[in-house]
């Protein structure tokens, strides 16, 4: 099924504060991307603990630590993760308890990309797919990313274009018969709109900054 692309509008920022809780799979990667905008306006509490080495980071193992350190006073609770697919395919059950718990729960979500992490940033610097082969397969992401930008994803500073990677995202996003996020596409776009408008007067002095358009 084709989402239909809609006009990207910049939202306004909400009056109260909100607090958000953040789990990641990746050990590095995610975990650096959300910690850029943790600080950047004290309307958003953005909460994201760190898997350790010894921790398990599979989904099931992320749905158990939010479970685990979700307290009252947390407005939102994300899981983020991948869709790529091991060798028995034994992340499909655990995608699917995910989404029965977070449908069950109204201030829980998901937020996954298929096949990483980094289709996700990808999308920040490019508004279209990759026009190469096994796209299904996370190294290709990685490499593509390597290739196009010199240093790949840079976190000290690409993070501001998140607006760009809502738009690029969305507007590139396809889900399976199953209704899960197709090969290229993420829907981390639905964490990132909760979290940009109380970011955007901070995005735009950082932008302006470094002379990022």
């Amino acid at each position: 099924m084709v989402i239909p692309v809609r006009q990207y509008r910049r939202q306004q920022p909400f009056r109260d504060a909100k607090k958000v809780f953040i789990v990641c799979e990746g050990r590095k990667r995610e975990f650096q991307y959300f910690r850029y905008f943790q600080e950047m306006d004290s309307r958003i509490d953005l909460h994201i603990p760190e898997v350790r080495q010894d921790e398990d980071n599979s989904p099931l193992g992320l749905l158990r630590k939010a479970c685990e350190l979700e307290t009252e006073d947390i407005d939102q609770v994300w899981i983020v993760f991948d869709r790529d697919p091991d060798l028995l395919d034994t992340r499909k059950p655990q995608i699917e308890e995910i989404r029965r718990v977070c449908n069950s729960r109204a201030s829980w979500d998901g937020a996954v990309s298929n096949p990483c992490f980094e289709v996700w940033l990808f999308y920040h610097l490019f508004d279209h797919m990759p026009n190469v082969d096994r796209l299904e397969e996370s190294e290709t992401w990685r490499r593509e990313l390597h290739a196009r930008e010199p240093g790949g994803f840079d976190s000290r500073r690409h993070p501001l274009l998140i607006e760009s990677a809502i738009r690029n995202s969305f507007s590139l996003f396809h889900t399976n018969q199953h209704g899960e996020p197709d090969v290229g596409s993420t829907d981390v776009f639905k964490l990132a709109e909760q979290i940009l408008p109380f970011i955007s007067d901070s995005l735009a002095f950082r932008k302006a900054d470094l002379g990022i358009e």
